[in-house]
């Protein structure tokens, strides 16, 4: 009788550490591209705050 090999199908298969360290490299970036982002809306929110305190300033003088 001969012995029955089970595979699992291709789709199902462990990813190597090349395509893993692939996939995290692109992921990084995509957290580095939103980190950026928020930056610079926290900047342009910060430099709104100052424009309007300073018009209030000027606005009670």
């Amino acid at each position: 009788m001969a012995a029955v090999v089970i595979r699992e199908p291709a789709s199902s298969a462990r990813p190597t550490a090349a395509q893993l360290a692939y996939m995290m490299k692109d992921k990084l970036k995509d957290a580095v591209e939103e980190v950026d982002k928020e930056k610079a809306l926290k900047d342009v929110a910060e430099a709104t705050v100052k424009e309007k305190v300073t018009a209030a300033k000027n606005a009670e003088a």
